[in-house]
Formats: C-alpha cells, structure tokens, sequence
C-alpha cells in the first residue's frame, strides 16, 4: 500500500510528464499542412470485422476503399462520443465534486490537465471526419449512435444515488482511459496509411498511454476512503465495462453499406455473430484491480 507521500510523488510527475510531452502543447488539431495521397488507404482493412468475409474479398476495389475511409469515419466519431459522454463528464465531477483524498489538488491538477487533452482529441477527431469526407467527396454519415454511450445511459438511470452515478461514470472513464484497443496500436504504428489517419492515431495513443496511468492513480486516491459496497459498484462496473470495447456493432455498417451498394453486403449482415470482435489490451486495466484487490 502507498503512502500519502508515495502517491503525491507519482501525481506530480504524471503532471511533469503532462507538461513536456502531451499533444496539446505541440499541436493544435489543424490538417492544413499534411499532405493527402489520393492512392492510399484510409484505414488499416485487417481491423474491419469482415475483412476475411467472402462478400468483403469478392467485393469491387473502389467500393472497399470507400468502405475503409468510412472505417476512419466511425473510428473517430466513437473516439468523440466516448470523449463527450464517458471521459469528460467524469473529469468534471472530479473537479466539481472533490474526492475524499489527501491528495486532493495534484488528483484534480491531474485531471484538469487530462481535460485539456480529451478536448484536443475531441477537436482532433471531428477534423480528421470532415478531412475524409471532404477529399473523398463522400456522404455523410448523419447521426450515429454508439453502443457505449447507450449502455452508460441506461447504467446511469438505474442508480438512484446521485454519488453512486457519478462513481459509475467513473468507472466507465477509468476503462476508457486504461485500455488500449488494436485500433489504437495498430493505426499508431502503420504509417502505409493516410498521412492524416497515421498522425491523428500516433498523438492520440502517445496521450492515452499517459492517461492510462493518471486515470488508475487517481481511481486508486478516489476510492481508498470509500466503503466496501463503494468499491464493489466501481469494480463490477469497471469489469462490465472492458468487454464492450470489443463490441462489433454492424448497424452503421449496414447504413454504409447500402450508401455504396457494396454487392452481397446482406450476406456479411448475416453473418455478423460469426465476425471477429476487436482486440482489446487490459493490461493496465488489470492491474488496476490487482490493487483494489478485485482479481
């Protein structure tokens, strides 16, 4: 167990490493610079679902280019919803709704500084959309409607507890924040990619892996003065939490599908309960409930 001392000492420098080396003080979340290849593809086709489906593999070139580029779409619009609806709202109680800790302004400092990265990456990810939506003269996608955002909405509306509700956004936060998911990784490291999808994934998992460790210090700070029953709520919801980040959801899919008239889509539609999920790495996630002593 880590003293008073021990954990303000890993708070400050989770800030220090904030300050020389988040995002947000290197870029501003504009494109006007980076150069566009028409030839290359918008998104990495070994993350797609269906990338092994014979309807996919059959299907005509132009149309799964088109089909990738609106994987980069529906990438970065979940990207905003999760940083809109789960891990902004959680920071804000933080700050509004100061945790029973020691350690109380270098837990908020570190979060207010994470606040300042989850709006660049909102502002990140809504310019890379219109980016591929522009170049590629293609047609939008509308409102959207993400699985996560829903399941914390119901989630929500069952606790009574007011503290209880902001505990579970928490939690939800805290999974978003300390998992990394094979979108992240491996459109970090593909720079065969768009140049825009390749620079927009590299600064995002640069901060997110810093965020990974704020996130499981400050739940740690949060949580050691509750009660036994608080602690439950925050690592059940948690342990609920992880595997929807793993979670394929075709319904947009289907909407792109008939936008491009990609033959035999009702076929991959089909067969949807047969397609890989994503990949997650909970390493982090993991480790955290080793120290609330959950695993």
């Amino acid at each position: 167990m880590k003293t008073v001392a021990d954990m303000q000492t890993i708070l400050k420098k989770l800030s220090k490493y904030w300050q020389q080396n988040a995002t947000v003080h290197t870029f501003d979340g504009d494109y006007d610079d980076i150069e566009f290849f028409a030839d290359k593809k918008d998104f990495a086709e070994c993350l797609l679902p269906f990338a092994n489906h014979d309807a996919w593999l059959n299907a005509p070139q132009p149309k799964k280019d088109a089909c990738l580029s609106y994987a980069w779409i529906l990438y970065n619009m979940k990207t905003v919803y999760i940083e809109c609806d789960v891990v902004t709202p959680a920071c804000e109680n933080i700050l509004k709704y100061p945790p029973n800790t020691e350690n109380l302004a270098d837990v908020q400092k570190v979060i207010a500084e994470a606040l300042l990265d989850e709006a660049l990456h909102t502002k990140m990810s809504i310019g890379a959309c219109n980016y591929i939506y522009q170049k590629r003269n293609l047609p939008h996608l509308g409102e959207n409607n993400f699985y996560l955002s829903q399941w914390l909405n119901e989630t929500l509306n069952k606790q009574l507890d007011e503290k209880n509700r902001r505990l579970v956004q928490f939690a939800v936060a805290c999974a978003s924040e300390t998992l990394i998911t094979d979108y992240l990784d491996i459109l970090s490291k593909d720079n065969t990619i768009q140049n825009i999808c390749y620079e927009v994934t590299k600064r995002h998992a640069l901060d997110e892996r810093s965020h990974s460790g704020v996130f499981s210090h400050v739940a740690l700070e949060v949580l050691k003065n509750e009660s036994k029953e608080t602690r439950t709520l925050f690592i059940n919801t948690l342990k609920s939490t992880v595997p929807l980040f793993a979670h394929t959801k075709m319904k947009e899919w289907e909407k792109i599908f008939g936008i491009l008239n990609l033959p035999n889509y009702q076929e991959i539609l089909r067969d949807t309960d047969t397609l890989k999920n994503i990949g997650i790495y909970d390493n982090s996630v993991n480790k955290l409930l080793l120290r609330l002593g959950a695993m």
